[in-house]
């Protein structure tokens, strides 16, 4: 998985990152239920609001993105997932 420029938060093509074996056939299934092909982004209908949105909902919700991506994390690794 790569991210291109415009995508990372740096602002560099990010380095490519392996996904667990598990976990990239959930995304191979999930690109050819949707038939995307290899230009096509992964998830669709994102907008550039959108982290700021996601953001804003979680200093409502009084979680910060860290501690977020923690437990996802930890709840996939929880349910056999391999990341």
């Amino acid at each position: 998985m790569v991210l291109p420029p415009e995508a990372a938060k740096n602002g560099k093509t990010t380095p490519p990152t392996a996904l667990g074996a598990e976990l990239a056939g959930i995304v191979r299934e999930y690109v050819r239920r949707r038939g995307l092909g290899q230009d096509d982004l992964l998830f669709q209908g994102l907008t550039d609001r959108t982290a700021e949105v996601l953001r804003h909902d979680l200093r409502l919700a009084s979680i910060d993105l860290h501690s977020l991506r923690f437990i996802f994390n930890a709840f996939m690794e929880e349910s056999g997932v391999n990341l």
